[in-house]
């Protein structure tokens, strides 16, 4: 008798993007702050509503990982660190990769005032070179047939806000 195959308990889509009863409905202060900023500097972020829901996937799907791919001045990277900060969870490893290196320099100071330096840092670097490059970018393409049983989505969550990325992987 051969062993029985690695199966996990699986949420299903609609349980993992639905909204999450235990998650506050209005948006975090600093996230808040952020958004008047972005506003002020004519960019554009996801919506609230959009917001909320990663928040609330990221907190049933709880992933170890997770490669942000165009931070701007993180105004989604603050949802998900308010998250942290109320302890519902505790990722080991948070890359965000960000083109612009002033950017660059806002996130280090949001991620030094919410003090996760331990795991989380910045990668001033083009995206789709720092994906071409990186092992994560090698485990990302190697391993898109695995998330048929969830286990790569718990290792590693990746958020594509880059438009040439989102439009490349439309195709």
């Amino acid at each position: 008798m051969g062993e029985e195959p690695f199966s996990i308990e699986v949420p299903s889509l609609d349980e993992i993007a639905s909204m999450h009863p235990g998650q506050p409905r209005e948006q975090p202060l600093i996230s808040e702050n952020i958004h008047e900023q972005l506003k002020h500097m004519e960019l554009s972020s996801w919506s609230i509503s959009v917001q909320r829901r990663l928040r609330d996937a990221i907190s049933r799907i709880s992933p170890k990982n997770v490669l942000e791919l165009g931070g701007q001045i993180g105004h989604r990277t603050s949802w998900l660190f308010d998250l942290i900060e109320r302890g519902q969870w505790s990722p080991e490893r948070y890359i965000i990769v960000e083109e612009g290196p002033k950017f660059g320099v806002i996130l280090k100071r949001l991620i030094q005032r919410y003090q996760h330096n331990d795991f989380t840092s910045v990668v001033i670097q083009n995206p789709i070179k720092y994906i071409e490059n990186s092992v994560y970018g090698i485990k990302l393409m190697s391993s898109t047939m695995r998330l048929k049983n969830n286990s790569f989505c718990r290792k590693l969550i990746v958020f594509l806000s880059i438009p040439i990325l989102n439009n490349m992987w439309k195709s």
